[in-house]
């Protein structure tokens, strides 16, 4: 039973993570758009005289400030359909930036803590779920068999050397 709940928590380890992961590289995501459109603003340019790249860019940043948009984002097809968009928001777009990078660096924090929690989560359930060591064994000490002893081709040194060997087994 400690088993299937020990692999039931590796599986949870897991989906927590990748969860995590997906939540980091939103919030990452986000928080480059937030960049990227006060960029914008620091270059003091009117909608008229954006790039569609930038407008883009300005229209994603409005999407993450307030997701909830009565018109699709990919609906947009040409510079005009974007200017038009952002000039029609009932507040300019770059007053929403201070309130949106707060909300995108805290949304940044909590998901990289999320993803601490669930590598320290992976970790102790790998760590529940790991096999038991091996029991070490010690070899036995070599014992002195006659076998093993040819002692007509020992040197008289090495004959003294297996006689204390032998008197220490004995004791």
């Amino acid at each position: 039973m400690r088993k299937t709940f020990a692999a039931q928590a590796l599986i949870t380890a897991v989906e927590m993570k990748a969860i995590a992961a997906k939540s980091l590289a939103k919030a990452e995501a986000d928080l480059k758009l937030v960049t990227d459109a006060e960029a914008l603003v620091a270059a003091k340019k009117d909608t008229d005289d954006m790039s569609d790249a930038e407008l883009t860019t300005a229209i994603k940043f409005v999407y993450v400030a307030v997701p909830a948009q009565p018109v699709v984002r990919t609906s947009f097809k040409c510079k005009a359909e974007k200017a038009a968009f952002l000039g029609s928001l009932s507040s300019c777009w770059s007053l929403l930036l201070p309130g949106v990078r707060l909300a995108c660096d805290a949304a940044s924090a909590a998901a990289s803590t999320a993803m601490a929690e669930a590598i320290a989560a992976e970790t102790a359930a790998l760590v529940e779920n790991a096999p038991p060591e091996a029991p070490t064994v010690a070899p036995a000490p070599r014992a002195v068999t006659a076998a093993a002893v040819d002692v007509q081709s020992m040197t008289a040194a090495e004959k003294r050397a297996l006689l204390a060997k032998l008197a220490d087994e004995m004791a």
